[in-house]
C-alpha cells in the first residue's frame, strides 16, 4: 500500500514544489457557511450529472457518496435529500430513506407526491398492522398536513380495518377521506365495496367521480360505459366509449379491439345499427378475422334487412372455423366456442348440440357449456333443457332470452313475461338483451327503467361535460412555459431553465397518480447551430404539485441543463456561442423503447438558453483583435483566480478545466476550435492557471478545479499537478481527487485509489471503494 505522499508523486509523476508545499499548508479560515453551500451545490450538480451520463463508471456508488457528502456539508437541502431518499430506499435503508422524504415535505407540504412517498414509506416499514394504524391515525389527525394527504392516510387506515372486520370503523374512516378529498379513488372504491347491496347506479356513481379524478384513464371510462351500457343509458355509454377512441388517436394509435367491441355493441344497444354498419366495416379489416366484431355485424345487417350480407359473413365464419378445426385438435375451449357458433350464429341447432355436449365431456359444470348445452337441447326439443335454462335463468342473460322466445312461441305469456322481467335484471345491453328486448316489444311486455338510471343519467349530464372536455382538450386547462433562469451564462456557470405549469381553466385540475396527469417533465435540447444535435438525458424534473391545482394557481420548478453528455459538450466548447433550444414532454410515458406525452396537446413553447463564449464580440477584420479578445478573456480568469470571490474562483477553476478539455482535444483531432483561436491556444499557460486553482487557499476552489478534469485526458502534465491533491488537508479535495482518478477507468490509478479507499474521512473512502468496486 502506498504510505506516503513522496510514493504518490512517485506514483504520478514530478510535481511542482510549490504545489506540493500548498498541500501541506493549515487549513485557511474562509467562511465556512459559503464554502459549505457551495461545496454542496457543486456535489448536487456532479451527482445530477452522473445520474444522467449514460456512460458514467460506478454511477450507482458515486451518486451515494456525491448525495451523502452535500448532505454532510448541507443538511436539510431537499434536492440532496430528495435524491438521498431513492438512494437509500433502494439500499434498504427505508429509516433513513423516510428521514429524507420527511425533510422534503417540510420544505414543500403542499407536495402532494412527497406526501404520498412519506406515507407509503411509513407506512411499509412498521411491522404491524397496529403500528401502521396509530402512524396513520397520527397523520388523520395533522391539521397541519393538506387534507388530500389526510384522505390518502384515513383511507389507507380504514383498508387496514376492513382486513381486520372492523366495517363500521372502515365506512366512518371512508367518510372521512372523502370529506377531506371528495375524489379519493382509494376511499370510493373501499366505500363501495363495504356496500352489500351496491346498485350499478351505486357503482357507476363511484367510476364517474373515479373519472372526474383521473379524466385521461381510459380503464375507468371503459368501466363507466359498460354500467352506464347495462343500465339502459347507450348514449352515455357511447359518448365515453367514443372519447376514449379521441384519446387513442392523440397518442397516433387506433383504437384498440376490446374498445371497438364496446362500441359497437353499445351502438346496436341503442338502436343505430345503420350508424354501426357505416363506421366499423375497416375496423372489421384491420383486425381481420375477430368473431367478436364478425358476430356484431352480422346482428347488425340482419337488424337492418340486409340479410344477404349477414349471411355472406356467416358462411366466412363457417370457413374459418372449418379450416381450424381441421388443424387443431379438439379442445374445451374451441368446441364450446363451436358450438356457440353453431347455436347463435350459423343457426344449426343439431350441430350447436353436438358440440356442446362434446364440450360438456370436458367440463359439464361449466357455466358457459351449461347454457350452451341448454338452448341447443331446449331448441332441439329435447329434455333437460328446459330445467337446465331455469337454473341459469336469474344469472345468464341468454338463457333468460331462449327461455323467454320459447315461451312466448308456445303462448305461455306469463312464462315468458317472468323469463324477461329475470333478464332485465340482469343487464340492458348485449347481444342477448338485444333478443330479449325486442321479444318483450313484439309481446307487449313492458321493461321498467333501472333503478336509479334517471339519477345517474343526470348526474352524467351535469358533470360529464367538463370531464371530457378535460380529459380531450387539457390544453384548455394547464398550460406550461419554459425559460431560461438568466438572460445568459458564462462557460462554467451552471445553467437551469424554469419549468412552470399553471391551471389556465376556471375549475380545479387534478393532478398526480390520481389526476390528469402526473406532474413531471422531461426535457430536450438540441442546438441552434445543429437542429441534428439532440441531448435528451437530462433530469426528469417533477413540480411540487398539489392534489388539486387551483384555477389561476401555478407551480414552478426549476431544471439543470449542464447535465451528461451536454455538459461535455458546453464544456469542449468554451470559446462559441451556444443557442440551446429547449422542449418539453409532460408527463411522459414509455412504451417499449419510445416515450410518449400521456398529454400530447398540452406542450410548453420551446425556450431558448443562451450559453455565452468565453471570449467577448472584436472585430474580426482588425489586425489583432482576436488576439486581444484572447489574452482579455484569460486575463479575467487569471484575475478571478488571483482576486474574485469564492464564487467567481471557482466558476474560473471550471473555465480552466473547459480550456483544457478543449485544448486537449484539438491535439487529439476531436475538437475543432474556432479558427480566430486554433493558433492562440498555449496549454502550458493553461496549465500554469489550474496550477493557480489547485494552489486556491479555498478546499472548495481545488476541489472544483479537480471536478472540471473530468472530461480531460490526463497526461503526464496534468498527473503531475493533480498529485498533491490525493493528500491535501481538505477531505472535499482529496474526495473530487479519487472521482477524477477512478472516473477514468484507468488500472494505473488502482493503487492510489486503494490508498484514498483507507483514508480518515468517511466521504473520501466511500469514493474510492465505489471506484474500485467498478473495476
Amino acid at each position: 500500500m502506498i504510505k506516503n505522499a513522496l510514493a504518490l508523486v512517485v506514483l504520478l509523476g514530478a510535481c511542482a514544489a510549490g504545489t506540493s508545499a500548498q498541500a501541506t499548508r493549515p487549513a485557511p479560515t474562509t467562511a465556512p457557511e459559503e464554502s459549505d453551500v457551495l461545496a454542496a451545490e457543486s456535489l448536487v450538480r456532479s451527482a445530477v450529472s452522473v445520474a444522467n451520463s449514460p456512460d458514467a463508471r460506478a454511477r450507482a456508488g458515486r451518486l451515494v457518496a456525491l448525495s451523502e457528502f452535500a448532505n454532510l456539508l448541507r443538511p436539510g437541502d431537499a434536492q440532496t435529500t430528495r435524491l438521498l431518499a431513492g438512494i437509500y430506499e433502494t439500499q434498504g435503508r427505508i429509516d433513513r430513506a423516510i428521514e429524507a422524504v420527511e425533510t422534503c415535505l417540510r420544505a414543500a407540504p403542499q407536495d402532494q407526491g412527497v406526501g404520498l412517498e412519506w406515507l407509503r414509506l411509513n407506512t411499509s416499514n412498521r411491522q404491524t398492522a397496529d403500528a401502521r394504524v396509530e402512524f396513520l391515525q397520527g397523520v388523520v389527525a395533522r391539521e397541519d398536513l393538506p387534507p388530500a394527504l389526510r384522505a390518502s392516510a384515513a383511507s389507507a387506515w380504514a383498508g387496514i380495518c376492513v382486513g381486520q372486520g372492523e366495517t363500521d370503523q372502515a365506512d366512518r374512516l371512508y367518510r372521512q377521506a372523502l370529506r377531506l378529498d371528495p375524489l379519493n379513488p382509494p376511499a370510493l372504491a373501499g366505500q363501495l365495496g363495504l356496500k352489500t347491496d351496491a346498485s350499478d347506479a351505486d357503482r357507476a356513481l363511484v367510476q364517474l367521480r373515479t373519472l372526474a379524478s383521473m379524466p385521461r384513464d381510459i380503464d375507468t371510462a371503459v368501466k363507466l360505459a359498460r354500467l352506464l351500457d347495462s343500465m339502459g343509458l347507450y348514449d352515455e355509454a357511447i359518448a365515453l366509449l367514443d372519447a376514449c377512441e379521441k384519446l387513442a388517436a392523440q397518442h397516433g394509435e387506433q383504437p384498440p379491439h376490446s374498445l371497438v367491441v364496446e362500441q359497437f355493441s353499445a351502438l346496436l344497444d341503442a338502436g343505430q345499427a345503420a350508424r354501426a354498419i357505416e363506421r366499423f366495416p375497416p375496423q372489421l379489416k384491420r383486425f381481420g378475422i375477430s368473431v367478436d366484431l364478425q358476430s356484431l355485424m352480422i346482428e347488425a345487417y340482419r337488424a337492418t334487412g340486409q340479410d344477404a350480407k349477414a349471411d355472406e359473413i356467416v358462411q366466412q365464419m363457417e370457413v374459418y372455423y372449418s379450416g381450424k378445426e381441421a388443424a387443431t385438435s379438439a379442445s374445451e375451449s374451441f368446441t364450446r366456442e363451436l358450438a356457440w357458433f353453431y347455436l347463435v350464429t350459423r343457426r344449426q341447432p343439431l350441430n350447436a348440440l353436438k358440440y356442446a355436449e362434446l364440450a360438456a365431456r370436458f367440463d359439464a359444470a361449466d357455466p358457459f357449456t351449461q347454457r350452451v348445452l341448454g338452448i341447443a337441447e331446449l331448441l332441439n326439443e329435447r329434455p333437460g333443457g328446459e330445467d337446465r335454462l331455469k337454473k341459469l335463468m336469474d344469472t345468464d342473460l341468454y338463457a333468460a332470452a331462449f327461455l323467454a322466445r320459447h315461451y312466448f312461441s308456445q303462448g305461455d305469456r306469463a312464462a315468458g313475461t317472468k323469463a324477461v322481467q329475470a333478464g332485465a335484471k340482469i343487464g340492458r345491453g348485449g347481444p342477448a338483451f338485444r333478443m330479449l328486448s325486442e321479444l318483450a316489444a313484439k309481446n307487449g311486455v313492458e321493461i321498467s327503467p333501472v333503478p336509479g338510471s334517471a339519477e345517474m343519467k343526470a348526474a352524467f349530464a351535469k358533470e360529464s361535460p367538463k370531464i371530457l372536455e378535460m380529459a380531450l382538450a387539457p390544453e384548455k386547462f394547464l398550460a406550461v412555459t419554459l425559460a431560461p433562469a438568466r438572460e445568459s451564462f458564462a462557460p462554467g456557470e451552471p445553467i437551469y431553465v424554469d419549468a412552470r405549469l399553471a391551471n389556465i381553466g376556471d375549475v380545479d385540475v387534478p393532478l398526480g397518480v390520481w389526476g390528469l396527469l402526473s406532474p413531471t417533465i422531461s426535457l430536450e435540447v438540441r442546438l441552434a447551430q445543429d437542429a441534428k444535435a439532440a441531448f435528451v438525458n437530462l433530469p426528469l424534473a417533477t413540480w411540487p404539485a398539489p392534489r388539486y391545482l387551483k384555477p389561476g394557481q401555478s407551480v414552478s420548478t426549476r431544471i439543470q441543463l449542464d447535465v451528461g453528455r451536454l455538459e461535455r459538450y458546453l464544456a469542449d466548447h468554451p470559446l462559441q456561442d451556444v443557442s440551446l433550444i429547449v422542449t418539453g414532454m409532460i408527463d411522459p410515458i414509455q412504451r417499449n423503447t419510445k416515450f410518449f406525452s400521456s398529454v400530447p396537446t398540452v406542450a410548453a413553447s420551446p425556450a431558448t438558453v443562451v450559453r455565452a463564449s468565453l471570449v467577448e464580440p472584436f472585430d474580426a477584420s482588425r489586425d489583432g483583435a482576436a488576439q486581444a479578445a484572447w489574452n482579455r478573456a484569460l486575463g479575467i480568469v487569471v484575475y478571478y483566480l488571483r482576486k474574485g470571490t469564492l464564487p467567481q474562483r471557482m466558476m474560473a477553476a471550471r473555465q480552466v478545466g473547459s480550456l483544457l478539455a478543449m485544448a486537449r482535444g484539438q491535439e487529439r483531432g476531436q475538437i475543432e476550435v474556432p479558427s480566430p483561436f486554433a493558433k492562440l491556444v498555449d496549454k502550458p499557460v493553461l496549465l500554469a492557471m489550474l496550477k493557480a486553482a489547485l494552489a486556491d487557499r479555498s478546499p472548495c476552489v481545488r476541489a472544483e478545479a479537480l471536478t472540471a478534469l473530468q472530461g480531460v485526458s490526463l497526461d503526464a502534465g496534468l498527473l503531475n499537478l493533480v498529485a498533491p491533491a490525493v493528500d491535501d488537508r481538505s477531505s472535499l479535495v482529496r474526495f473530487r481527487a479519487a472521482e477524477l482518478l477512478g472516473a477514468t477507468g484507468s488500472d494505473d490509478h488502482k493503487s492510489v485509489l486503494d490508498y484514498l479507499a483507507n483514508d480518515s474521512n468517511e466521504m473520501v473512502r466511500l469514493m474510492a471503494k465505489a471506484l474500485l468496486e467498478a473495476k
